[in-house]
């Protein structure tokens, strides 16, 4: 993730410094081989600021300070960190000065979810067929399954950001970096009848 801050007193200057920087991003990730495409704007905000001052009686106001323009940029692409080092440093280049935020994830998501629901539900029978068998009855047909349909975020632990990318390594330097593995969990509730 990018994000880049423009302020300006005007309005128009303010969005004209917004375009210029999304076009330097996307011009210095073309030069590494991404497509202007592979760049996608996930937040696009414009607010107006304001400051405190003192009045002649001391007291304070709000006065106006510009308007101030966020876009964040979501770029992704498979694990190979010559591709990210390459884009490190082409950004590390540019007059602008990006956040970033660097989030580790898996291709296939919808693969993951299927993956711990069939673990979810296999539990769930093992659990209430222990519980059954304790009790000293049977189970008998699902009455009801209740299930949220909650998104699940499919991202490691691994914490790999910096505020500036000026203070970013160059692509000459390689860090030792395997990211953590994914911990996901889901809940799905299953009422049975017992015999």
């Amino acid at each position: 993730t990018l994000t880049v801050y423009s302020k300006a007193f005007e309005y128009e200057a303010s969005m004209k410094k917004a375009t210029d920087s999304s076009h330097q991003l996307a011009d210095a990730l073309e030069g590494v081989h991404f497509t202007k495409e592979d760049l996608k704007t996930s937040v696009f905000t414009v607010n107006t600021e304001y400051k405190s001052r003192k009045d002649k009686d001391g007291n304070y106001q709000s006065v106006f300070d510009g308007y101030q323009v966020r876009q964040s940029f979501r770029l992704a692409f498979a694990l190979d960190f010559k591709q990210l080092a390459k884009a490190l440093t082409a950004i590390s280049k540019l007059a602008i000065d990006p956040e970033l935020s660097i989030q580790f994830t898996v291709k296939d998501s919808t693969g993951v979810s299927e993956a711990l629901l069939r673990s979810a539900t296999q539990n769930a029978k093992e659990t209430a067929e222990i519980l059954a068998d304790a009790s000293g009855v049977k189970l008998g047909a699902i009455l009801d399954i209740d299930y949220n349909w909650k998104r699940i975020d499919l991202y490691s632990q691994t914490d790999y950001s910096m505020r500036k990318s000026k203070m970013l390594l160059s692509e000459e330097v390689k860090p030792y970096i395997v990211p953590d593995d994914i911990d996901v969990t889901d809940t799905v509730t299953f009422v049975w009848e017992i015999k």
